[in-house]
């Protein structure tokens, strides 16, 4: 059955429609269950960011506190982007 939108094989046929809808059906099939088990994953994923970032933020809270109270101490606290003198130094 061609539905007159091209000549011969390269028109729309029943067939193909059918073909293409077997298609998709069998992907959708093989989707379903990894959604599935994936779902509550993707549901907490906002939690789990959050808190991740409320870590991070405490670390980096943690990390100042120290340096000044080592600083109210008298200690020098090395900074990160210190070089050791052990090592070769390959830019300046």
């Amino acid at each position: 059955m061609n539905f007159g939108l091209g000549a011969g094989t390269s028109g729309l046929s029943l067939m193909r429609i059918l073909g293409s809808l077997s298609k998709t059906v069998g992907i959708v099939r093989q989707f379903a269950p990894i959604y599935k088990e994936v779902k509550p994953l993707l549901s907490k994923a906002p939690a789990f960011f959050q808190k991740l970032n409320s870590i991070r933020n405490t670390t980096s809270t943690m990390r100042d506190t120290g340096r000044e109270l080592a600083m109210s101490f008298g200690n020098p606290v090395p900074t990160e982007n210190t070089t050791s003198s052990n090592g070769p130094v390959f830019f300046q």
